[in-house]
């Protein structure tokens, strides 16, 4: 029996950010195991792919576009799985898939925008179907709730190996670096006279020279964009991970250290609802009202941690195996 081949369609860039690419990578990861994988990128995303890891043998050039699935039907062949996690995705295109006999996958983030492909993930805890609104959302399997948490690699064997105790802090708050988020922090750090050591990820190498340059009495060490395992090393090295309520949150989760994350973007606000049930998690809300005080309050609650919070996340992957035994009924 031929495997299955898995496309996943996604996008990043400084404006929306790298996580649609990164819980891609993670699913890349695990789906190799069982079939051919390959990414389907604007050209712009594929230079952001090859710089988090993502390899070239993975990448098919053509960018196709959400108007029409008819230049990308003839290329596929039945069985096969579409796997898209962007927000221009529309059921039209879903239908044209779906009708050629492709498997099709949305993960997704928001509910309000859950349409009906054959299945939907989202990895944010606690999720039932009835989080969804029932007009729209309507696949034939639901993949809800940490069962389906998308990690890279290294951070699922980061789960049950308690980190020792680090230091100083790791900000990063994604491609985007947050409209300045990422400065205001470091400015608050700086004024309060912080002495441990900061770890920074920036968007790019400038990013980085510049922010080391104007904050001289941190003990910064700034890094542009960085590989899953070196964020990983930068994370289990300190002693508070400084985040997004998004996809880094749940990395910072898996790695085992306290964390200080608000919300940047709207389709953040599920997942740091649900982040408030976990011990260790200071949860600011949106990061543009945070003022100066409530930002070192915080800090200063999660660093008179005693010992890294308990983390009560499911062993990674363990339910991956079951989406390939699905009742997947071709139309035809």
């Amino acid at each position: 029996m031929q495997k299955p081949r898995f496309f996943l369609r996604a996008d990043g860039n400084t404006n929306i950010g790298l996580g649609h690419l990164a819980r891609c990578m993670a699913l890349a990861d695990r789906l190799g195991n069982y079939g051919q994988v390959h990414f389907l990128l604007s050209a712009a995303s594929a230079e952001n792919a090859l710089r988090l890891g993502i390899s070239q043998q993975l990448l098919v050039p053509e960018a196709f576009s959400f108007d029409s699935a008819r230049a990308l039907v003839p290329q596929l062949s039945p069985g096969d799985w579409i796997i898209i996690d962007h927000y221009g995705l529309n059921q039209p295109y879903l239908d044209a898939l779906k009708s050629a006999d492709i498997g099709t996958v949305q993960i997704n983030d928001l509910p309000d925008q859950a349409l009906a492909p054959y299945a939907i993930i989202n990895h944010c805890p606690n999720l039932t179907p009835k989080d969804f609104p029932a007009i729209t959302a309507n696949p034939n399997h639901w993949l809800l709730g940490l069962e389906w948490l998308m990690l890279r690699s290294p951070f699922p064997s980061l789960i049950a190996n308690p980190p020792e105790n680090g230091e100083g802090l790791f900000l990063c708050f994604g491609g985007t670096a947050s409209g300045g988020q990422l400065q205001k922090c470091l400015q608050w750090l700086h004024e309060s006279h912080y002495s441990n050591p900061v770890r920074v990820i920036c968007p790019d190498h400038a990013d980085a020279v510049f922010i080391a340059k104007r904050f001289p009495k941190l003990k910064i060490s700034a890094f542009a964009r960085q590989a899953a395992h070196a964020i990983a090393s930068l994370m289990r090295a300190s002693a508070v991970a400084i985040v997004p309520s998004s996809t880094l949150a749940l990395e910072a989760l898996a790695a085992g250290i306290p964390i200080l994350t608000g919300i940047t973007a709207q389709n953040q606000s599920l997942l740091a609802q649900q982040l408030q049930a976990f011990s260790g998690v200071e949860q600011l809300g949106s990061w543009d009202k945070v003022s100066s005080k409530e930002f070192l309050n915080a800090l200063a609650r999660l660093s008179h941690c005693s010992s890294p919070p308990l983390r009560p996340l499911p062993k990674p992957w363990q339910a991956f195996p079951n989406w390939l035994k699905m009742p997947y009924e071709p139309i035809a």
